[in-house]
């Protein structure tokens, strides 16, 4: 109850701050464990509302590893965040798992596949990324991402890593 009072009228505590997210994430965690699934769900829907987008600079080396995508337009959905390595320049910028990208410097992502994105991040070293936390968003691209390899429609060679 108390966590639920504090989510909902201070979410951008949490947004903007790594150690209160873990915190959160640990909060979900225990929820599962314990089988709480009432209040698992409203937690779950109050994280949601209350996710604002975000703006973050990325300067980075070019050694500096890339986020671990997925989704993009050809599974018809966001491009969210799996894993983003620690320590990187990424993880410093605050980008974290469950996090969908939204717009690169000027350009919107909602047409560009994940391959395409992966590539933008790679190729440049200092940009801007809008994004805002979607947890529910990324369960929903994992799941389209394993039917399409169940189903064989993306065929790449790539190794894909979902959590």
């Amino acid at each position: 109850s108390i966590v639920t009072t504090w989510v909902s009228s201070h979410f951008t505590d949490f947004d903007y701050n790594l150690q209160l997210w873990r915190f959160l994430e640990d909060f979900e965690s225990e929820l599962r464990i314990w089988n709480l699934k009432a209040e698992l769900n409203q937690f779950r829907s109050l994280c949601g509302a209350r996710t604002l987008s975000r703006t973050i600079s990325i300067s980075r080396d070019k050694a500096d590893p890339i986020p671990l995508l997925v989704g993009g337009a050809q599974l018809g959905c966001g491009t969210f965040v799996t894993k983003v390595a620690e320590p990187s320049s990424f993880d410093a910028a605050l980008l974290r798992a469950h996090d969908e990208l939204i717009q690169f410097n000027d350009t919107k992502l909602e047409q560009f596949t994940e391959d395409r994105i992966t590539k933008m991040l790679s190729q440049s070293t200092r940009f801007t990324l809008v994004v805002r936390s979607n947890k529910s968003g990324t369960r929903d691209a994992v799941q389209r991402a394993e039917e399409d390899i169940k189903k064989n429609r993306i065929v790449d060679n790539q190794p894909r890593h979902y959590s």
